[in-house]
């Protein structure tokens, strides 16, 4: 097995294409979701470092959302201790981009104990498919079939374009972008 260090090209596009660009910061949550008090703003490939207001182009975005990977990157290869292939670890990191610790951490005990076959069902299990207050979503269940087959087919599916949204990613306007090449990240 080659040991992947950073997530590969395809990788970050099929992230990209789940996440979808947003040029302005939406509310998408809240920090304290118990208490409602501090809204949470994202903007771009799901960067949640915005404040209400901001606007962002496709290239800064993009530029974010690349130093993003690499930081979860680095935190996904000190959670698991052996070695995954180039699209394990392309897998790995979308479930993480999207699901933080409360997914990464059982796949890395599943690794980390030498159970890749456990590991790759992991994804196909529907307490992976919930939001942050556990409830189920049909559309993190798509996302977790399709890490799923990256994990072990390597198959990327379509991931020339993404979805972008004209503003507020809640009033749904959006259209399939293709990527240029100085867009690649």
């Amino acid at each position: 097995m080659t040991k992947a260090t950073g997530v590969s090209k395809k990788g970050a596009l099929q992230i990209a294409q789940r996440e979808a660009f947003v040029p302005v910061a939406y509310r998408d949550g809240w920090f304290d979701p118990k208490t409602k008090k501090k809204p949470r703003w994202s903007i771009g490939f799901g960067d949640n470092s915005a404040k209400e207001g901001d606007t962002i182009t496709v290239q800064e975005a993009l530029i974010r959302f690349r130093r993003g990977l690499d930081e979860r990157t680095a935190i996904i290869l000190k959670k698991i201790k052996r070695d995954l292939n180039q699209q394990q670890l392309d897998a790995v990191s979308s479930l993480f981009y999207q699901g933080g610790n409360l997914k990464l951490d059982p796949m890395a005990a599943l690794v980390n104990a030498n159970c890749y076959t456990t590991a790759e069902l992991l994804f196909l299990d529907d307490a992976m498919a919930t939001n942050k207050d556990g409830e189920f979503m049909s559309g993190l269940k798509s996302r977790r079939e399709r890490e799923n087959k990256i994990w072990k087919e390597g198959d990327y599916g379509d991931i020339g374009w993404f979805w972008k949204y004209q503003g507020d990613p809640a009033r749904g306007v959006r259209h399939k972008h293709y990527i240029k090449e100085e867009e690649m990240v």
